[in-house]
C-alpha cells in the first residue's frame, strides 16, 4: 500500500507561518506546537537529541526543505508536522535556498524507520 502525505498530515499539523527565524528556533517552534497538541508532555531531551542530529548531518534536502526526525517514547503513532516560513531559514543547504518547508516526523520507539517513507514524499 502507497503511502500518502495527506494521510498523516491533517490541517491541525501544519504551522503557518512559522515566527521562527533559526534552526533551533524552529525545533522548539515545532515541539511546542506537538505539545499543545498533546502529542507530547515535554521536549527538553527530543530537542537535545534532535540539535545533536543536526550536527551529524544537515536536515536541508534542497529545493527550500528541511526534515527533521527522531524517536520518541510518548508517540505510538508516525507523528509529524509540517511548519512553513514565508521569509525561509537558513539551514545552509547545499543548493544555497532557505528552506520554506520544515518537517518534523516523530517515531514510535519500534517503528524506526518510517521517517524514510515519508522523506521520501517530498524527494520524488
Amino acid at each position: 500500500m502507497v503511502m500518502k502525505l495527506s494521510e498523516k498530515l491533517s490541517s491541525a499539523m501544519i504551522l503557518s507561518p512559522l515566527k521562527s527565524t533559526s534552526r533551533e528556533d524552529v525545533l522548539h517552534e515545532l515541539l511546542d506546537h506537538l505539545i499543545n497538541l498533546k502529542y507530547l508532555t515535554s521536549c527538553v531531551k527530543l530537542f537535545e537529541y534532535l540539535k545533536d542530529d543536526q550536527k551529524a548531518f544537515n536536515s536541508a534536502s534542497g529545493r527550500g526543505i528541511a526534515y527533521h526526525y527522531h524517536t520518541s517514547i510518548e508517540v505510538t503513532n508516525t507523528v509529524l508536522v509540517l511548519g512553513i516560513s514565508k521569509d525561509g531559514i537558513d539551514y545552509e543547504a547545499e543548493d544555497g535556498l532557505l528552506c520554506h518547508f520544515i518537517l518534523l516526523i516523530l517515531e514510535p520507539i519500534n517503528k524506526p524507520n518510517t521517517h524514510r517513507v515519508l522523506i521520501n514524499l517530498f524527494q520524488d
